[in-house]
């Protein structure tokens, strides 16, 4: 299959362009093993192979929800689609293309600016120290810094990708931890443990990784499990708020920047729905220092770890931020507005994938985690395997994804071939410009 924009390709990927999974590691002489292990949960396998598996197709189907089950997501989808309706008519594309670029530059930016200065390091012993940057290309970033006394070992931007993989591996190790917990296997556990901090203080994978390393690092007392569950409540809300939300944070985010000047700017980029990561970090580190200032320290530690999406909306209501909580989740939600965009556009790429799934899959992921669900609970499409073999989704989606891929093949080699043509980059408004808007 060809592949357009993927995810960090281990043994599988996942494409933005064309929104399909494809697993490198397995072919055709797994598939009826495979199919067997999608269906199960993973507490109910029974060797270590299997979970591996599971925990593959996971983390991709992660991304795959992401995308077609979000406020995000479907902003994502519909920014994309305006594009494909526009590549006959150079106006419209003039007027469509900048707007997708938003997404796509949020997305690439990592691969751009990424500066590893020396690989023999652990990042998880580093001091980690932020600035707010402006970039003539992607607009006003967060840069983070590792360092330790004078030195700097490595710099990273904030990216979305960040958010979305550092989601999508919390995924796939919370499979494996369910399995081993299942299990009675103590020392899987303990060996899964180290696979992780491995993950995380890898420089090459800082990129991906460092939402997690930042929780890792500033909540200390929650176990693995207990980090990456807070961590996807985090993400999933951010994901999912509203426009309005968005700009009220900005309002209080505002106060929370040492170099206004480019703060500033950063701020009014989140109040036209951009720049969702960044809401993700500044709330790793502010619900860090709540924490840990509050009288109650010890029942918001017991909440995090019990009830981490109640958190944030202590957290709101303690700092005087009103967000409104039914604008992000209720039938009010912007998620509620673009699905029914989705569901009346005529021509719409995604639409086989997201009419039929998208409202089932947004209520589960709302009510639990992937401390809890499996496959078995969304409705999905299949996956394509590394010699083409198609596997078949638990609860899948009526679509033939092979002939769906071939139908809209030549469309999405046009849209590659425009940004491949054109630098990705963000239009903005730029720090100078701030005040006067």
């Amino acid at each position: 299959m060809k592949r357009f924009l993927t995810t960090l390709r281990r043994d599988g990927s996942f494409d933005f362009y064309s929104s399909l999974i494809e697993i490198e590691k397995y072919d055709a002489r797994e598939k009826n093993q495979l199919e067997a292990i999608l269906c199960a949960s993973p507490e109910s396998l029974s060797e270590g192979w299997q979970a591996d598996a599971l925990s593959l197709f996971v983390h991709e189907y992660t991304h795959y929800l992401d995308v077609t089950c979000t406020t995000w997501g479907l902003e994502f989808l519909l920014r994309k689609n305006n594009v494909l309706k526009s590549l006959d008519d150079s106006n419209a594309l003039e007027k469509y293309s900048p707007v997708f670029m938003l997404n796509l530059a949020e997305i690439e930016l990592h691969s751009k600016l990424l500066e590893i200065h020396r690989q023999d390091i652990k990042l998880t012993d580093c001091r980690t120290e932020h600035a707010a940057l402006y970039s003539d290309v992607y607009g006003p970033i967060i840069v983070v810094y590792f360092t330790k006394g004078s030195e700097r070992f490595l710099s990273t931007p904030l990216s979305m990708l960040s958010v979305l993989e550092s989601n999508a591996y919390a995924s796939e190790i919370l499979c494996k931890i369910r399995f081993f917990e299942a299990t009675n296997d103590v020392d899987g556990l303990l060996l899964l443990e180290r696979e992780v901090n491995d993950y995380l203080n890898s420089p090459q994978l800082s990129e991906y990784s460092l939402p997690l390393i930042l929780c890792k690092k500033h909540f200390e007392y929650l176990s693995l499990k207990e980090c990456l569950i807070f961590y996807q409540s985090l993400v999933w809300r951010i994901l999912n708020m509203n426009g309005l939300n968005l700009s009220i944070i900005s309002a209080f985010l505002k106060h929370t920047f040492r170099n206004k000047y480019v703060g500033n700017a950063i701020c009014k980029d989140l109040q036209r729905g951009m720049s969702r990561q960044v809401v993700v970090f500044k709330l790793i580190l502010m619900l860090h220092q709540f924490i840990n200032e509050s009288k109650d320290k010890h029942e918001l530690i017991g909440l995090l770890k019990s009830d981490p999406k109640k958190i944030l909306s202590v957290f709101f209501e303690e700092n005087d931020i009103s967000v409104v909580d039914s604008l992000d989740v209720g039938e009010l939600g912007e998620f509620t507005v673009h699905l029914d965009t989705v569901r009346n556009c005529s021509k719409f790429q995604e639409k086989e994938f997201v009419s039929g799934s998208a409202r089932h899959n947004h209520q589960k992921l709302q009510g639990s985690n992937w401390g809890e669900v499996s496959l078995t609970d969304f409705v999905l499409p299949d996956a394509l395997l590394s010699d083409g073999t198609v596997l078949s989704a638990p609860s899948r989606i009526d679509l033939d994804v092979v002939d769906y891929f071939d139908r809209h093949l030549d469309q999405m080699i046009k849209v590659e071939n425009i940004y491949k043509a054109t630098d990705v980059s963000k239009f903005h408004i730029h720090p100078d410009d701030v005040s006067h808007v």
